[in-house]
């Protein structure tokens, strides 16, 4: 079992005014970042925290977990669960909502054999490197299976997303006891079942 790692503060962290920019500089003090803001997790793993553009939703509250991937001679060892106990850790030190939509890929090109091999297909590539899963897929139902045990909420971004067939079971956000009542009051409207999710 891997075990996640010890958050450290940056300097000043109170410089950062709103929860997203807490959490961004957290991420980037903690974590060596590559192109595209993929940061290295180690054991074989990679996660994306990114800023939220979408309409309707906080923009200085929210963040999008984008992209968790693992080495295939690595998986199976909880360096998933590892990373998103880490999010969820940012998450409760900031205040910051995350927002993650359950659509998984494979690499287009097959699996890549080094950590360098995927970092260059992921980040350098003149054409789009993943190729994502159907809707049926075990790998979403998995994926999907993964937020749920962790008390992420569901959460309808659809009039946010292109895929239509991408619904709200399928999208998450991660709302930490830190979150600022008027947070939890924007993200509210969006969530599927606020009755029993709020903390």
């Amino acid at each position: 079992m891997i075990w996640s790692p010890i958050l450290s503060d940056p300097y000043n962290p109170q410089r950062e005014k709103t929860p997203d920019r807490k959490m961004m500089r957290l991420y980037q003090h903690n974590f060596s970042t590559v192109g595209r803001d993929l940061a290295r997790f180690g054991h074989g793993g990679f996660f994306c925290l990114d800023w939220n553009f979408w309409e309707g939703l906080p923009l200085d509250g929210l963040l999008i977990l984008r992209t968790v991937f693992v080495m295939p001679d690595q998986r199976g060892r909880g360096c998933q669960r590892a990373i998103l106990n880490t999010v969820e850790a940012m998450a409760h030190k900031t205040g910051c909502l995350v927002l993650a939509v359950a659509h998984t890929f494979k690499m287009r090109f097959g699996e890549p054999e080094t950590e360098e091999d995927f970092i260059h297909e992921y980040c350098s590539s003149p054409i789009e490197p993943l190729e994502f899963f159907g809707p049926d897929d075990s790998e979403n139902i998995r994926q999907n299976a993964a937020f749920r045990r962790s008390r992420w909420c569901n959460v309808d971004v659809t009039e946010n997303l292109g895929t239509d067939w991408i619904t709200p079971q399928m999208c998450h956000v991660y709302i930490p006891e830190s979150a600022s009542p008027a947070l939890i009051q924007a993200i509210k409207p969006r969530l599927v079942n606020p009755a029993t999710t709020l903390p």
